[in-house]
């Protein structure tokens, strides 16, 4: 066959319609049941730390606890997070109800379920927007696959967070605007709702729907689509507030965070950790690491630490994605290009200013990767782009499924040493006794660190069903452990230290000669310690 033949071919695949219908759907089922079954055994594997208040933001800084409350209790403080998620609580709060009321399934299962359900629904809906773009159905699975092994669909598909159903809708969109532009149909109705539905997840979103918009509809029909689109999404806000009492909504300020912490945040590193972060890491994830932030992270990797096998599978992400740019440019889907870059910009800016692991937001911006390199398979070089995604989904499973596990192991040994350590402090401490509680940095957690001058009772002690340990004493953020600090509130009566920051512990050399001099071990682990503290002797009698 001639280059040029090769050439037209690549350009212009066999149009959906004429495929046979019944096997691309029967594709597409079995595709989700994969994603479905798979996401269902990492859960497995998470379960039940991810979702236990003591791991809250161990896994790469998510929210899953606080998640799992929102989508087991309607009335839960937690729905203050609707200023960013308008309708996640209420679009998604009935699917584990129905599990857990009509299917005897538990609570925690049915979360779990119910994310399995998320994957698999978008598995479907990401093999069928690779047909709609014009990829041959050997090329959409092989995508689809390379989709589904890498590191942001492995990570985050099982974990309670807003991404999965935030990604669902990211693939609705595209799907519909591929659909658009192979029949030049899509209603200012239904462009409406797509942008409703982008919004309603998270509003970082806003951009997919928007654009959308605005490339089928024009300036003047696009901007009333947008218009009709936040009023309804604050329409349907109105009324879920019947049911959910603390919703907040998506356009008043406010919310349970300060928002303003985690803008241009140094934990985030440099600027190219950051780029390097959404490039790299959402399909091949980098080790792990565990300091500062007490949490799992992968932010700073720097190339140095990164084995060679991660290195050369970078390398050929890389190369796909160039071809995917060259082959977006040949690939006759001009609205659907705007549209991709506009959404990929707009997620890369969110990272360059906003969070502390920007690992956290991948699941929204890889999958987008992802589409973009598969317009590589509409160049002339499309077995060689072929050839080289199957390549790579063997390496980003393998990589990444081994990483997956230790990163499990790590969540379920902080589970356990947890529960040791309110354990411990429920038996080695007495009920009125004063400690004075060392915590990780207040920047980590995206607060402002505040001294606590009087006696508070602990409410960051781990709890647990069979087990709640009540005390009072001082919560001491580690941007103020010193000794200086630890001997006032000795004076002020406090009678132990407790920590669990294991990161302090270990390195903060002047709080450890303090404690070895005004006190005694009373536990200690690698990863918490109990010194009770001597008591000041009054010299003046």
């Amino acid at each position: 066959m001639s280059d040029g033949t090769s050439s037209d071919t690549a350009r212009s695949p066999m149009p959906r319609a004429a495929r046979p219908w019944k096997r691309e759907a029967a594709w597409a089922v079995l595709i989700a049941l994969v994603a479905g079954i798979a996401t269902c055994t990492a859960f497995r594997m998470l379960a039940p730390a991810i979702v236990h208040s003591s791991t809250f933001d161990y896994w790469f800084e998510s929210d899953a606890p606080a998640i799992t409350i929102q989508l087991s209790d309607r009335l839960a403080l937690e729905n203050e997070r609707a200023n960013r998620h308008p309708l996640f609580a209420p679009a998604l709060y009935p699917i584990p109800y129905v599990l857990r009321h009509f299917a005897g399934v538990g609570k925690t299962a049915a979360v779990g379920l119910t994310y399995a359900g998320l994957a698999a629904l978008w598995a479907g809906l990401f093999f069928v927007l690779l047909g709609q773009i014009g990829l041959r159905r050997i090329e959409a699975i092989t995508f689809t696959a390379l989709a589904l092994a890498a590191a942001s669909a492995i990570f985050w598909f099982p974990v309670p967070e807003t991404f999965a159903p935030a990604a669902v809708t990211l693939a609705v969109a595209l799907a519909a605007l591929a659909w658009h532009e192979r029949t030049g149909r899509l209603s200012w109705i239904a462009c409406v709702l797509i942008a409703a539905l982008t919004v309603s997840m998270t509003v970082t979103n806003a951009a997919a729907g928007f654009l959308v918009c605005l490339v089928v509809l024009g300036w003047r029909r696009g901007l009333t689509a947008i218009g009709s689109s936040l009023i309804l999404v604050a329409a349907a806000q109105f009324v879920a507030r019947m049911m959910f009492p603390h919703l907040a909504y998506f356009f008043l300020p406010g919310g349970e965070i300060e928002t303003s912490a985690y803008l241009l945040n140094p934990l985030a590193g440099s600027f190219a950790d950051r780029v390097a972060g959404f490039f790299l890491h959402s399909i091949i994830v980098p080790p792990l690491q565990q300091g500062y932030a007490a949490y799992l992270s992968v932010q700073q990797a720097g190339f140095a630490s990164v084995p060679v096998p991660v290195l050369a599978g970078w390398g050929l992400w890389m190369l796909l994605l160039v071809a995917g740019i060259l082959g977006l440019r040949r690939g006759g889907r001009p609205k659907l290009a705007i549209v991709l870059i506009g959404v990929l910009l707009s997620q890369l800016a969110l990272v360059l200013v906003f969070g502390q692991e920007t690992f956290l937001y991948l699941l929204q911006s890889g999958p987008l990767l992802v589409t973009l390199a598969a317009f590589g398979c509409l160049t002339p070089w499309r077995r060689w782009v072929l050839g080289g995604a199957a390549i790579l989904v063997v390496v980003a499973a393998v990589v990444n499924g081994g990483r997956f596990a230790e990163a499990a192991g790590l969540l379920q040994h902080r589970y356990d040493h947890a529960r040791a350590y309110a354990e411990a402090l429920n038996v080695r401490t007495g009920d009125d006794d004063l400690i004075v509680l060392g915590l990780q940095p207040a920047a980590a957690l995206g607060w402002v660190a505040r001294r606590v001058r009087k006696p508070v009772t602990l409410d960051r002690i781990p709890r647990f069903d069979s087990l709640r340990v009540v005390r009072k004493g001082w919560p001491l953020f580690y941007e103020h452990w010193s000794p200086e600090a630890l001997d006032s509130l000795r004076r002020a009566g406090a009678r132990y230290f407790a920590s669990e920051y294991g990161y302090g512990i270990r390195t903060d050399t002047a709080v450890q000669r303090y404690l070895d001099s005004h006190g005694r071990v009373v536990e200690r682990t690698p990863d918490w310690v109990i010194y009770a503290l001597q008591p000041v002797v009054d010299t003046a009698q």
